[in-house]
């Protein structure tokens, strides 16, 4: 924000510069008739920061004149006298009264000098005023060092000006970053017309001519053109990748769309990269053949050849799962974990009739409140006088079908307000019943089994970190859970059994599934310890003993390697009250050596037989590093990471 100079600095600068006293002297000419034609009249160059002082000088003027009237009487136009002295000062502005104060008052003509530098030194710029606005970025005009700016010529003031015209510096670097917002933000195109953007824009940088939105629109394509090139010459780079697809419809316009994303680890990362390759319209039949046709489609424009595929993962539909095998191979496909613990859950309600029955009441409640402003009013109300602040009360919430544990949020928010909630519902008319002592009991005996399965959902759905590895830990914990649970009420102990069934139908031979296996077992949290099964970790420790035989770049000498054994420290147990990880970090805790088969290439032994890593680590890196500990080649740490280099699908 421009700040003003005070009188005494203006004097100074008046003093010890011509130049400076010329221009200040016609500064409303400079301002008329612009910099380079009084210049050019005057001999000196008139910079940008010159022309600031001049639009100051006269504002400062103006704003001092205003202040010796108050002293003055005005008999007519010609005439006023002073209320001091009562002498008439004659002239129709505010020269001869200046003049009059000085030789009769002086006084007050200091009295008047200093208040008035006292109240510039602290006025803010109004933003809707009609004054000089230069950008911040260019010049920035402060009081107390005006006196020492190095005036800039015509040249470089052109130059500034120059830069925000069309292909100029300036104008290039704000249209990238309007395109990156928009990009970024998920904002529509039409944000540039905005007048709220508009009058930003205006302020900030008021050279900037704003484009239009067709405009706009031919940048935002050209761009995406661009970094569509860079990425697929990323991909080029990479060995290994995965795939995620599925298909959703738009409720609005009903059209339905076929999403596909990629997943892999770049070079040197840690985490796993992600990144959307196409949102494409399905505007035939959702067959078999016709998504596979969609999904060659979309990887050839990327690119992305099909041996560098190692799993292709969606929901359990019959027709894309069809699709993944005929396209990519049966041993690629791989469900969505996440959505069949969705789909269990579900299953398990709708067989829980009297369990379904309570829920219903609570729903009937929330929806009662979300229509009811009176009900509404009495239950925000009830939470003020409770202690909470308005920005903090609650509200309830509404299952929705297609939202992942939407039914374990409604309840849970639904226990937490029960007491105003019950208030609330007596002082209304025509309210729903309040669910007795007993449904309430059952309800929190509901919730209490459904909350592993709302942490399990969001371990699956991370978007940063490999999460193929998690899936066999976890069905181990959850079947574990599942299993110590007790209940007291019958309709609890019902839905309860129904989990049980579901759960066994679903997850009976997660283990037989090699990708996953074998991605559990090359993950140093985990190794074998989840495995329910000894054979299935066997087979999975077999595979990767293939594999690495099979590339023919491992050069090992078993007999001149040495086996270190492990210690016997262990990494201590972090336990948390309603921990997912609770009993794997006692397990980890409480483990011992196991026999491992002198048949396997001692790189595997010696990382089989290592302690397991603690949780927080990130198995990229680990692998990454292996070399520092295990006799890995290049070629085989790759193969390893391709292994568990596998992304779950997120809620498209």
């Amino acid at each position: 924000m421009l700040q003003y100079f005070n009188f005494g600095e203006m004097v100074t600068l008046q003093k010890e510069s011509i130049a400076d006293s010329i221009f200040i002297q016609n500064a409303a000419s400079i301002l008329l008739y612009g910099p380079t034609m009084v210049g050019c009249l005057l001999g000196i160059d008139i910079s940008l920061d010159n022309i600031v002082i001049c639009a100051c000088a006269l504002y400062y003027n103006f704003k001092m004149s205003s202040k010796f009237r108050k002293y003055f009487t005005s008999l007519n136009k010609s005439e006023h006298k002073c209320t001091i002295c009562l002498k008439i000062v004659k002239g129709t502005n505010t020269t001869n009264m200046k003049k009059h104060l000085i030789l009769r008052h002086p006084s007050k003509i200091e009295k008047i000098q200093e208040n008035h530098e006292q109240e510039y030194m602290n006025e803010d710029i109004n933003p809707d005023s009609p004054t000089v606005t230069t950008n911040s970025e260019d010049i920035h005009v402060q009081p107390s060092n005006m006196m020492h700016f190095k005036q800039q010529t015509i040249t470089k003031t052109v130059q500034v000006f120059n830069s925000y015209k069309e292909g100029g510096q300036s104008e290039i670097k704000i249209t990238n970053t309007i395109l990156y917002m928009i990009a970024k933000d998920n904002l529509p195109l039409n944000t540039i017309e905005k007048p709220g953007f508009i009058k930003l824009l205006k302020i900030t940088a008021p050279l900037y001519k704003l484009p239009k939105r067709k405009y706009i629109t031919k940048c935002m394509d050209d761009k995406y053109e661009i970094i569509s090139d860079m990425f697929k010459n990323e991909l080029k780079k990479i060995e290994h990748c995965s795939i995620t697809t599925d298909i959703w419809t738009d409720k609005h316009t009903t059209k339905s769309f076929l999403g596909v994303t990629v997943h892999f680890i770049d070079a040197g990362a840690e985490d796993l990269k992600s990144a959307i390759l196409a949102i494409k319209l399905l505007d035939d039949a959702h067959t078999a053949a016709n998504l596979g046709v969609h999904l060659e489609e979309v990887i050839q424009r990327w690119g992305i050849t099909k041996d560098k595929i190692v799993a292709v993962i969606s929901d359990g539909a019959s027709n894309i799962v069809k699709c993944i095998n005929d396209t990519f191979g049966h041993d690629k496909a791989l469900v969505c974990y996440a959505h069949k613990l969705n789909l269990l859950v579900g299953s398990a309600l709708s067989s829980s009739e009297e369990f379904t029955k309570i829920v219903e009441k609570v729903k009937s409640i929330v929806t009662f409140f979300r229509h009811s402003v009176k009900a509404s009013d009495i239950l925000r109300h009830l939470q003020l006088n409770g202690g909470r602040s308005e920005g903090t009360c609650l509200k309830l919430k509404q299952e929705c079908p297609t939202r992942w544990n939407s039914l374990f949020y409604m309840l849970m928010r639904f226990l937490e307000l029960i007491e105003v909630v019950s208030t609330a519902l007596l002082r209304v008319s025509g309210a729903p019943s309040i669910p007795s002592q007993y449904e309430i009991k059952v309800l929190k005996e509901g919730v209490k089994m459904l909350c592993p399965f709302e942490l399990a959902t969001k371990e699956f759905s991370t978007e940063k970190h490999v999460s193929a590895s998690k899936v066999i830990p976890l069905i181990a914990i959850l079947d574990k859970k599942l299993n110590n649970l007790m209940c007291t009420t019958k309709e609890a102990q019902h839905l309860l059994n129904q989990l049980k069934i579901e759960f066994y139908k679903r997850f009976q031979n997660v283990e037989k599934i090699s990708l996953l296996a074998v991605s559990t077992i090359l993950d140093p949290r985990f190794k074998r310890i989840h495995f329910r099964g000894p054979l299935n970790a066997a087979n999975a420790v077999q595979f990767i003993h293939e594999e690495m035989k099979r590339t023919n770049t491992l050069h090992e000498n078993s007999n001149n390697t040495e086996i270190e054994q492990s210690s016997d420290t262990r990494p201590q147990p972090q336990v948390l009250e309603d921990s997912l990880w609770d009993d794997h970090d006692l397990h980890v805790s409480q483990q011992s050596l196991t026999n491992i088969n002198d048949s396997y290439l001692p790189s595997i032994k010696l990382y089989l037989q290592s302690n397991i890593e603690d949780r927080t680590i990130s198995p990229v890196t680990f692998w990454e590093n292996s070399h520092y500990k295990f006799p890995v080649e290049r070629r085989d740490k790759d193969k390893l990471l391709a292994m568990i280099n596998i992304g779950f699908c997120l809620d498209l």
